[in-house]
């Protein structure tokens, strides 16, 4: 096996799942209504590509000046009750660790460079192969940023952030409006929303946006932002609801906050992976008795003591107590189901996991500060591969040992006690042992006749 196939597809790629599934789970018992009233000032913040996929292409929408007006009036549209309107932007950067993500889900396309250089230029036929390429989407970050701040009606307030340039550049359509506080390094929107949540001295926010990243993010850093009144909304126009950012952060079980990006960044997100046969839904059995074990995750040095406490998390995933190591786990766990798919990554795969996570919960945590400060991806659990571009290192160490594969390969099946050669071991000069699979006709190992015993 090329791969720790607990943690990675054959073909390589990190394992993906539903991460919508731990939003349900914080929301639960917690009423999310479709409508809710905004009393005194009040912010709406928008991620802006996100907006740009759900528009689509525009029927009728000849040239990106028209596409840029249907932004716009999205954007208005949305905002309609609300004083500012602020336009967050992803950066689209080769050294990001989400790049991997972002090429899997464009990979059934064909990019085309498409270059805005005005509003005359052409929509192209194919919206989907257009955005396919990281360069298109930066272009077109850059030109709807200059056209909404240039366009805005004299009634609103619209900040534009992420799509210039410059990535630290933002800019106010009023000019009572200190940009300079709200600009940060920040390569996602996701993290980019709480820089301008935190900064922001009005009544209510409200956060537009149908990723799960961002309603954790909201939650965890609650007490950051000084806001009374935090919402995100999600769904879609017809069927939207509200998520009670205060509510849900007082609902977790006490001391647990700290311990939620962590969990969710181990049990998998868009930059690491999902562990095989364990959803975050039976995981958070496990979180809402365990999480002081991931609490300190983010907090200094990844010591062998906190990897530690991740790895005992892991193992209370796999419903074992009391094991030493992991490779011990994946020995006991071999002994019971007989499949690799079943068993914990080896100790070698779970730490350059537990080190991917651990460096993505240190950008999350930090999504509350303008400028962030990370330390190389490269020493936890990444490598750079061509174009400079980042990817996970997966294993250092065969998931399998060479000397061990021959026994893996043979589960004796045979009811008479190993005793003759329909005993695939003794066939293969090999003798039991306790990951031999057989249980027929109530023969144990204890009665096994092709044992090392003497």
């Amino acid at each position: 096996m090329p791969v720790p196939v607990a943690l990675a597809e054959m073909n390589g790629t990190l394992r993906t799942g539903q991460k919508s599934v731990l939003a349900d789970l914080i929301t639960s018992g917690i009423n999310c209504p479709s409508e809710i009233e905004l009393e005194g000032r009040s912010c709406l913040l928008i991620d802006g590509l996100a907006l740009v996929s759900a528009i689509g292409r525009p029927s009728g929408a000849q040239t990106f000046g028209d596409f840029a007006d249907s932004f716009q009036t999205a954007v208005l549209q949305a905002g309609s009750r609300y004083q500012q309107i602020h336009v967050i932007f992803d950066r689209y950067r080769e050294d990001s660790i989400k790049s991997g993500t972002r090429e899997r889900r464009t990979k059934s396309t064909r990019p085309i460079r498409r270059v805005i250089e005005d509003d005359s230029v052409p929509l192209p036929h194919s919206w989907p192969n257009f955005l396919a390429l990281p360069d298109n989407k930066s272009d077109l970050a850059r030109f709807l940023s200059e056209h909404i701040i240039v366009n805005v009606p004299p009634d609103k307030v619209v900040v534009a952030a992420g799509g210039f340039v410059d990535e630290r550049e933002v800019q106010s359509s009023e000019r009572a409006i200190d940009p300079s506080v709200l600009r940060a390094t920040h390569k996602e929107a996701d993290t980019h929303l709480i820089v301008h949540c935190v900064n922001s001295s009005l009544n209510n926010i409200v956060v537009s946006a149908r990723d799960t990243d961002v309603l954790l993010l909201l939650v965890a850093h609650a007490p950051h932002i000084n806001c009374p009144n935090l919402y995100m909304m999600s769904g879609t126009a017809k069927k939207q609801k509200y998520f009670n950012i205060r509510a849900i952060h007082e609902n977790l079980p006490a001391g647990s906050v700290s311990a939620l990006l962590p969990f969710h960044a181990l049990t998998g997100c868009d930059t690491t992976s999902f562990i095989c046969n364990h959803s975050k839904k039976s995981a958070w059995n496990v979180f809402l008795k365990h999480h002081t074990l991931l609490s300190s995750l983010v907090e200094g040095e990844l010591s062998k003591e906190k990897v530690k406490e991740v790895e005992e998390f892991v193992f209370k995933m796999y419903k074992l107590d009391s094991i030493g190591s992991v490779d011990e786990a994946r020995a006991i766990l071999f002994s019971k189901k007989g499949k690799p798919e079943a068993l914990p990554p080896t100790s070698d795969a779970l730490s350059l996991h537990v080190k991917r996570v651990h460096y993505q919960a240190i950008v999350w945590k930090q999504a509350h500060c303008p400028k962030l400060h990370l330390p190389d991806p490269e020493t936890l659990g990444w490598k750079k591969i061509a174009d400079n571009k980042l990817q996970p290192l997966l294993m250092t160490q065969d998931p399998i040992p060479k000397a061990c594969q021959e026994i893996i390969s043979c589960s004796c099946s045979c009811s008479t006690g190993c005793s003759n050669l329909r005993c695939s071991c003794r066939k293969a000069k090999l003798f039991c042992s306790s990951v031999c699979g057989f249980k027929s006709n109530n023969v144990t190992i204890h009665s096994c006749k092709n044992t090392d015993n003497k």
